[in-house]
């Protein structure tokens, strides 16, 4: 048994675990708890092999081996209890940071909420929170919460670093009229560009070539249609040629599948018709409900809550105060986008 060997092994595994200990410390007194505890796991599996080289000597021992003292392997002794007695040690102390920390969060929290109790009862803002439900922190996802900064004016910041659950998170911290503003800024553009893409694909559908176009489409349509009405004609009658034994049972059905799935193809061919028939119509249509609501709030100068509640879909406020608006309808103007580029590109070629 080479007990130089063993002695060393132990103070290896006995000095790396104190080590560890102390980098969990150093965590704890940041707050990151939850590193701090796996740096912990570390320092244990450590002295473990450490003790475990202990063991084997002791085991040794015990079988009659007899174990050379010399000042290394009571040296080595030294390191392990001093390393074994610091993790409990820094253990300990890790637990009454901790719990000391989330008492701390509590009270911020409670004095937090207080405040704004108070103040919220000064200045409600349930009617001044136009993008209620809708605004996030872009960093963590928790939703942006609104404060009064003075009697007239309000800031929202990051909800989770309000209740101290992750202090990782900043307060995010941004003026409510900075954030109205960007919004309305691009709920106007949004309506801008919808206005200007229909007037343009209007204006070229009303052109010769876009009208020519238009017919074509109308006259595929109309084959489509007798063809239509020619196939549901068959399948009406189907029925009375097997009543009356022109047919037998097996060719009724057999007929009867065909003539529906003919039918089906059809009205899917058809469909497939209009729509392309009305991007070259001169009255092009867009969805209803979001043509309605643009006509509606065109001539509007500034965000309110039912403006807000029609197109926004989600806010996201990150660090530095970049903001980002997704609206409602988005991909609606993405498509009318594409068709006015089509048209565009047609007349080019």
């Amino acid at each position: 048994m080479d007990v130089e060997q063993i002695a060393f092994t132990i103070i290896a595994h006995a000095g790396e675990a104190k080590s560890l200990a102390y980098s969990a410390l150093r965590e704890a007194e940041k707050n990151n708890f939850e590193k701090a505890e796996n740096l912990i796991k570390e320092a244990r599996t450590e002295i473990n092999q450490s003790h475990q080289s202990q063991t084997d000597l002791l085991t040794s021992e015990a079988n009659g081996e007899k174990t050379p003292i010399n000042v290394l392997l009571i040296h080595s002794q030294d390191h392990l209890m001093t390393s074994m007695l610091a993790i409990d040690f820094i253990q300990e102390l890790i637990k009454i940071y901790k719990k000391t920390f989330e008492k701390a969060q509590e009270r911020v929290k409670e004095i937090s909420d207080a405040y704004f109790a108070k103040e919220f009862k000064k200045h409600p803002t349930n009617e001044k929170n136009l993008l209620k439900g809708k605004i996030i922190c872009g960093d963590c996802g928790k939703g942006m919460r609104l404060a009064p900064r003075t009697t007239k004016s309000y800031v929202y910041y990051c909800g989770t670093f309000s209740d101290g659950v992750n202090p990782a998170c900043s307060r995010h911290k941004i003026d409510q009229e900075d954030v109205n503003k960007a919004v309305f800024a691009q709920i106007s553009n949004h309506m801008r560009c919808c206005i200007d893409a229909l007037s343009v694909i209007r204006e070229l559908n009303s052109r010769s070539s876009g009208l020519k176009k238009y017919d074509v489409y109308e006259k595929a349509i109309t084959r489509q249609r007798k063809e239509l009405e020619k196939v549901n004609r068959k399948f009406s009658e189907l029925y009375g040629d097997y009543s009356e034994h022109l047919i037998n049972e097996s060719e009724y059905l057999t007929l009867k599948q065909q003539y529906l799935l003919k039918s089906e193809a059809l009205k899917k061919e058809i469909d497939n018709l209009l729509i392309s028939q009305n991007l070259y119509s001169k009255n092009y249509k867009i969805d209803e409900d979001w043509e309605n609501l643009i006509n509606k709030y065109l001539k509007c100068r500034k965000l309110n809550k039912e403006l807000a509640d029609a197109f926004v879909d989600k806010v996201q406020v990150f660090e530095g105060g970049r903001i980002s608006v997704n609206l409602v309808y988005d991909d609606c103007l993405e498509e009318l986008l594409q068709v006015k580029n089509k048209r565009e590109g047609d007349l080019n070629e």
